[in-house]
């Protein structure tokens, strides 16, 4: 048994799409030069935790908060046709994460290994203020593109060179943004469960040692070929009236490889 706690504290500046967005074209097609005029980001973590092992068996509860100052929000003005990076106010992430591994044993039929990972984050705005095209922002507000809550889980089996994988994510719902305001809206990413296969042989080159293998793969991702949205914006027609405008995942996929080492 581990009991630990940490504190950090940090700054973070903009993403390095805001320096690269600061050349644009406004609204008449000239070229302009945005200037990413901005305070950092400050944030405050504290984390406490305890993590278990005993005969293949592990858990591990974390539990965290992050107290951001000069939350960043990009604006795009539509007269201009410039997005522009500036500071919102104060935000808050805090939640717990849990994680369970377990060996589920060695047999004459294969190796058996289980995990279990669940994530919950409440993300809020701490504190109010003004966006110049989306109006006021109120403390307690969700922040856009962060799920509630996140689940893995899957199953590896092992045997003679044989390796297959079965796993499970769940992506829990989220808010998204306006797309001129960089601020929440009431808008959603419902929540989707995405499965996954896998299954791959090794085989030796060079006898016992190892050293040179050749390995074939095929893996399956979104096996059930679910239609979820990765990403999307609130935006606005020529009429005012907001729709969801959405980028949806991939479909399914079916990848095969084949991997030479020596």
């Amino acid at each position: 048994m581990a009991l630990y706690a940490a504190f950090g504290r940090n700054i973070k500046f903009p993403d390095i799409t805001a320096y690269y967005g600061a050349f644009q074209n406004d609204a008449n097609g000239n070229p302009v030069i945005v200037p990413v005029k901005v305070d950092p980001e400050h944030v405050d973590d504290y984390e406490l935790g305890a993590r278990y092992r005993q005969n293949g068996f592990s858990a591990t509860v974390n539990l965290y908060r992050e107290n951001f100052t000069n939350t960043f929000v990009n604006q795009f003005n539509s007269t201009t046709g410039l997005t522009t990076t500036t500071n919102g106010g104060s935000s808050r992430y805090q939640g717990v994460e849990v994680q369970f591994v377990a060996d589920m044993g060695h047999a004459a039929w294969g190796d058996w290994n289980g995990f279990l990972n669940y994530a919950h984050n409440d993300a809020k705005f701490t504190s109010s203020f003004t966006s110049d095209y989306a109006g006021p922002v109120t403390a307690g507000q969700s922040l856009a593109n962060v799920p509630k809550d996140l689940v893995t889980a899957g199953v590896v089996w092992q045997m003679a060179g044989w390796r297959a994988n079965a796993g499970v994510r769940y992506i829990g719902q989220q808010y998204i943004n306006y797309l001129a305001s960089g601020t929440p809206a009431p808008d959603t990413i419902s929540a989707h469960t995405l499965a996954d296969i896998g299954i791959a042989k090794t085989l030796s080159l060079d006898g016992s040692t190892g050293r040179r293998s050749l390995r074939i793969a095929l893996n399956v991702d979104n096996l059930f070929d679910e239609y979820y949205y990765n990403e999307a914006y609130t935006d606005a027609d020529f009429n005012s009236n907001s729709f969801v405008r959405a980028v949806p995942g991939a479909p399914r996929s079916v990848v095969g490889t084949v991997s030479l080492r020596f």
